[in-house]
């Protein structure tokens, strides 16, 4: 079986009535948790990003307080398990702010938490990845937004240092 094009499913999904429709997401719902959440996203916070932010912080909170603290290895996979998620909901929502609020979010918790970077090794790396890739988003943003969000970064380097 070929895939569809995204065109071809477009003009698809033209000729559907509304109960067709709703059927259709249902039914895809069922498949995937990813496609239930991207749904859930649509349809309750796609008009309510602070809501949104709110629950993705939440979750973030309650994914830290679950980390194993034993060793280095299963902090640093916790905290890669949390990155995978914030990145999904990046990805649903599709905005830079969102993504970087989020992932500075994520390491002011670390750190309120106790989780500390050390100088070194993987968790390190791991951090300034993230370091990049959060600066990377705020220079897409507006000029008052990346002033914004550039003091809040450079408060979360001063942190970590």
């Amino acid at each position: 079986m070929e895939t569809a094009s995204l065109n071809e499913i477009r003009k698809a999904f033209g000729s559907l009535s509304p109960k067709e429709m709703a059927e259709l997401c249902l039914r895809l719902g069922r498949y995937k948790k990813e496609n239930k959440e991207l749904i859930t996203y649509i349809l309750y916070y796609e008009c309510d990003p602070s809501g949104f932010l709110r629950a993705v912080k939440n979750e973030t909170n309650t994914q830290i307080a679950a980390i194993n603290r034993s060793n280095n290895y299963y902090i640093l996979k916790g905290i890669r398990k949390i990155i995978r998620m914030l990145d999904k909901y990046s990805h649903f929502a599709a905005k830079k702010e969102i993504e970087a609020e989020m992932h500075i979010y994520l390491w002011k918790s670390l750190r309120e938490n106790g989780i500390w970077i050390p100088s070194q090794g993987t968790l390190r790396n791991l951090f300034e990845r993230q370091f990049l890739k959060i600066k990377k988003s705020i220079s897409e943003l507006h000029e008052d937004l990346q002033f914004d969000y550039g003091e809040e970064l450079k408060e979360l380097r001063k942190l970590t240092n």
